[in-house]
């Protein structure tokens, strides 16, 4: 009997640990992707925080601003652009 338990959990670790290495690789594949991302992120969001200072130095471009993000179907609220009133 003791020989059986022992067993089982000999092929349970075995089980264990394959999904382990198999989700670490995957994990390890989708690394290039997840930093892609994250680097598009930045890039956009320094993007998006140059505009809302250009808005506030040149005030005029407020509106042109957002007459392309309401044809982009954004809010202004969502983006941080505010109307130059």
């Amino acid at each position: 009997m003791l020989v059986f338990v022992l067993l089982l959990s000999v092929l349970f670790s075995a089980w264990l640990d394959h999904r382990y290495n198999s989700y670490l690789r995957q994990l390890q594949q989708l690394q290039p992707q997840v930093a892609y991302i994250n680097n598009s992120r930045a890039i956009l969001q320094a993007f998006g925080n140059d505009i809302g200072e250009y808005v506030k130095k040149n005030p005029s471009a407020g509106p042109i601003l957002q007459s392309l993000q309401s044809s982009a179907g954004k809010s202004p609220s969502a983006t941080g652009v505010k109307s130059a009133k």
